[in-house]
């Protein structure tokens, strides 16, 4: 992508007209209160809980926000980032490392600890400073992007903010791709490289890439415990690469256990008693009961129209025995959808 300057916003004016859509004296006294505009959610996971700052939608702080977003869409981000662009997504970020030949295949995968957090206001303004030459309106751009000082991973730009600001890193690891012959795609804070070269399972390779996000400039950390190394195929989040895309037995064990419980429920009079079953059943990616929330009739079938919407989307890519399981496991679901209407009824 080229500009005619190297600054895009070079008028204090410009900003608040085309950019912010809002007055000076507005900006300042919507950041005055700016930690009241966010809710603290926790999430759950396998050791404990994840704490998200995500911003309320419908506070001016959220429209602000959202108003930046036509800048920073302007600044190019690099190739290897799959998480929050436009047109992509998790399956992009997988179906780049599919290895087709018939050598031995090598994964590795990189985790990045506190990822969010580890964009700082600093750091924000340093790779800005390239975009924004008047230093009051970059002051107040980091203002209002950040929360206590950090990238709030709830917050409207944080997800194009963090591959702005990760894409230098981006372009020295895949210039050192390049010359080993290495894969490289990034979705968020999750690193994915592959090759038919086994030096990618190296220490030195690791070592080498944590030299280069640690560095004083950035200073992020590689989690070492979420380090994945595999050969032929990779497990990541319920689905397994290797020369196709295929959803992982834990991933389709889940809505197996869904369907299980009605379809072996002859007793089942209403829809009630099926929720209950649900609810106090274990689930592999449904952990708990906040994560399955299956309060009622209409949240169960919404997730049921949403996963078979996944299944057709991902089954086109897999091989002939995995997409007839996937079209038998797709009118299983269309027929408890069809029961679970009539159970409401009852």
């Amino acid at each position: 992508m080229k500009f005619k300057s190297k600054h895009l916003i070079y008028d204090e004016n410009y900003f608040y007209v085309q950019i912010a859509k809002m007055k000076k004296i507005q900006i300042k006294d919507i950041l005055r209160n700016k930690e009241s505009y966010y809710n603290e959610i926790k999430i759950s996971k396998k050791n404990g809980f994840r704490k998200l700052s995500c911003i309320k939608s419908d506070s001016h702080l959220y429209e602000l926000q959202k108003n930046l977003n036509c800048f920073f869409n302007k600044i190019p981000i690099s190739n290897s980032a799959f998480g929050f662009v436009k047109g992509y997504g998790y399956k992009d970020f997988l179906k780049y490392h599919i290895g087709k030949s018939e050598n031995k295949r090598y994964y590795l995968r990189i985790d990045i600890k506190n990822f969010f957090d580890s964009i700082n206001s600093d750091l924000l303004r340093r790779i800005l400073d390239v975009y924004i030459e008047v230093d009051e309106v970059l002051k107040l751009v980091t203002d209002i992007v950040t929360l206590n000082d950090r990238l709030p991973q709830g917050g409207v730009n944080s997800p194009i903010l963090s591959n702005i600001v990760f894409r230098q890193l981006d372009l020295r690891i895949e210039k050192y791709c390049k010359k080993l012959n290495f894969k490289y795609s990034r979705y968020a804070d999750d690193l994915l490289f592959s090759s038919n070269n086994e030096k990618l399972l190296y220490k030195r390779f690791v070592r080498l890439l944590e030299d280069i996000i640690s560095s004083d400039e950035f200073n992020f950390q590689l989690n070492y415990s979420k380090m994945i190394k595999e050969i032929e195929e990779i497990s990541l989040n319920g689905f397994v690469v290797g020369k196709n895309i295929r959803l992982s037995r834990k991933r389709r064990k889940d809505i197996n256990k869904i369907l299980f419980l009605y379809e072996t429920g002859a007793d089942i009079k209403d829809i009630k008693e099926y929720l209950a079953r649900l609810n106090k059943a274990d689930f592999n990616y449904l952990r708990n009961k906040k994560d399955v929330n299956f309060k009622t009739g209409e949240s169960l079938i919404q997730f049921l129209c949403g996963y078979r919407s996944f299944l057709i989307d991902w089954s086109l890519d897999e091989n002939k025995n995995y997409y007839n399981k996937h079209q038998s496991l797709i009118r299983r679901v269309e027929n408890l959808i069809d029961n679970i209407i009539e159970l409401q009824s009852n």
